[in-house]
């Protein structure tokens, strides 16, 4: 049999990877196979939440920069800092919660 050049060859364990992140970001339900991340009670580990922090505040102080540089190009006056802040909050919200009614919806076993 002929093998493919080493240059088209990938391996096994980075096979698929951005097909492999683009699920985990979607938020849709994973595969049965595909839960390796939650333990064997089907509970995620508790680092898989220190990221939920860490993603609140940055995307909380990204959007609070992103409207300061639009008040100071629009010559407003902290409208866009005050109304960016509030739809990166209420964002965040939103995931937190629904992350939050996800861990305690039952498991299939």
């Amino acid at each position: 049999m002929v093998e493919p050049p080493e240059k088209d060859r990938q391996p096994p364990d980075k096979a698929g990877w951005i097909e492999n992140l683009a699920k985990r970001s979607t938020g849709l339900p994973k595969d049965e196979a595909s839960s390796s991340d939650t333990g064997s009670q089907g509970e995620k580990s508790p680092w898989a939440y220190a990221g939920l922090g860490i993603q609140f505040a940055g995307t909380v102080c990204l959007f609070a920069y992103l409207g300061h540089v639009l008040d100071r190009w629009q010559g407003w006056n902290n409208w866009g800092l005050i109304t960016l802040s509030l739809v990166a909050v209420i964002g965040n919200m939103y995931l937190l919660i629904k992350e939050s009614i996800k861990q305690d919806q039952p498991r299939k076993k």
